[in-house]
């Protein structure tokens, strides 16, 4: 009898453990369930959001170039740059609109106002030549390296796997690709660069200071002076120390517009480039549309043409 009992409470035994383990087990199937049931939820909400910031800036967009459309023969702000913000769906949306005429064409600017960007940037003047050099060999359509330039077998010879383009920039970020451009250098020269303007000099109603510095002959008490008075007036007929092949002669119709959204955790920029036009049935031309949606999003990385 005693041996029974014995026989029976360790079957009962085994059973309990049996049940416990059973238990423990559903347990950890019900949390790993939750939390996978949670993550589809959290990245559902995050991809909403995402649409949702998406769909407004694109609005900030187009609310962009409506702004510029109608405003075509009244010029922006002294300075070429306009920012502002809009409520829309009960969210605020900004807005930045850029001339690009006051900025200096990678592909047309005359190589001085290269090497005066970079001389504003802090670059030496050795490395500044070098660079130069290195920037005209890229966009010439000619094989032979300047004095101090770079062709194919220089960035070969750098460890490359390309080698000079020989053709025109199609966005400011190849500039990376040139020999000898680090990363940082470009952070500080993107801003001040453009591939639209298509012209040899800049304008200087709606040029930034840096781009101003940049111009052969003047200085920068010069530049203050005129910023000064080119805020309160308005316009400016000439800036002072400087020759005319540095300078643009026409505004032209091309501008930069981005906009940006939050919703959530999740920034959207979209940025496009856009030509107006005086063809009434297409008052705009858009020459390229960019965009990013990430939590923190980093400014939008303009594609090749």
């Amino acid at each position: 009898m005693t041996v029974r009992r014995l026989a029976i409470r360790a079957a009962g035994g085994m059973a309990l453990v049996v049940v416990l383990w059973l238990l423990a087990l559903l347990s950890v199937i019900a949390f790993a369930y939750s939390a996978s049931v949670r993550t589809e939820l959290r990245l559902g909400a995050s991809h909403l959001q995402g649409g949702q910031a998406r769909a407004l800036a694109g609005a900030g967009i187009h609310h962009a170039i409506a702004q510029v459309a109608r405003r075509r023969h009244d010029p922006m702000r002294a300075g070429g740059v306009r920012r502002y913000t809009f409520r829309f769906a009960e969210h605020e949306v900004r807005v930045r609109i850029e001339d690009e005429a006051g900025k200096i064409d990678l592909n047309s600017a005359h190589p001085a106002l290269l090497s005066g960007l970079l001389s504003w940037a802090g670059v030496k003047e050795r490395e500044r030549r070098r660079l130069v050099d290195a920037m005209l060999d890229w966009r010439d359509r000619d094989r032979l390296a300047r004095n101090r330039g770079a062709e194919d077998e220089d960035y070969a010879a750098a460890g490359l796997h390309y080698g000079a383009k020989d053709g025109p920039y199609n966005s400011v970020d190849e500039l990376l690709r040139v020999q000898g451009v680090t990363p940082e250098l470009y952070r500080k020269l993107r801003p001040a660069l453009t591939v639209y303007s298509h012209q040899a000099g800049i304008h200087p109603h709606v040029a930034a200071r840096e781009v101003l510095l940049a111009l052969p002959g003047v200085t920068a008490a010069a530049v203050d002076r005129y910023l000064e008075e080119r805020e309160r007036r308005g316009t400016l007929a000439r800036l002072a120390g400087v020759e005319d092949t540095y300078l643009a002669v026409r505004r032209g119709d091309i501008y930069r517009v981005t906009g940006e959204a939050e919703v959530g955790a999740v920034v959207a920029r979209i940025g496009a480039v856009l030509e107006l036009r005086l063809d009434k049935a297409l008052p705009y031309e858009m020459l390229t549309w960019y965009e990013d949606a990430s939590p923190l999003a980093p400014p939008p990385t303009e594609p090749a043409r």
